[in-house]
């Protein structure tokens, strides 16, 4: 088996007062960055890494999952992940193409978006910690949803 991992940017409304230069991203954005991973067949989500500033690199925020501390928690024999050329390459991690998986996590990222209208454009004044702990409440619980949606489809 194999997954697909990618960064999707979720855009605040809003410079955060809270670190807000951090969230700046490289499409002049104010965003918090997400790393997904899924399964590609029907788009599961089997983990993730939310409330990360939209500064940070790929690879960087890619640190931050539970597959990138414990892939053999993820991981067997012959099995690996798909990720394109901002990942560092490694025996469970294939690097093998510029976008191996943006015809999946496109269409994840679109049907996130489509579903839970308010991950376009996330209207919470991020000023306090406690503000973005309630961003990544709010962004995992879209998760959650997504993925109970997917079962029962």
């Amino acid at each position: 088996g194999f997954l697909c991992v990618d960064r999707t940017p979720f855009n605040l409304f809003q410079k955060p007062g809270w670190h807000g230069e951090g969230f700046f991203d490289r499409k002049s954005n104010y965003s918090i960055s997400n790393q997904i991973i899924i399964f590609p067949h029907n788009l599961r989500i089997v983990d993730y890494s939310i409330g990360i500033p939209g500064s940070l690199h790929d690879s960087n925020a890619f640190q931050h999952t539970l597959c990138a501390w414990s892939p053999e928690s993820f991981f067997g024999n012959n099995e690996w992940l798909w990720a394109d050329s901002a990942y560092a390459s490694q025996k469970w991690c294939v690097v093998p193409f510029k976008k191996p998986t943006g015809g999946s996590l496109k269409h994840l990222y679109g049907s996130l978006k489509g579903r839970f209208q308010s991950l376009r454009e996330l209207r919470v004044q991020v000023q306090t910690p406690d503000d973005l702990q309630y961003v990544n409440t709010w962004v995992r619980c879209c998760l959650i949803l997504h993925n109970m949606i997917v079962e029962i489809e």
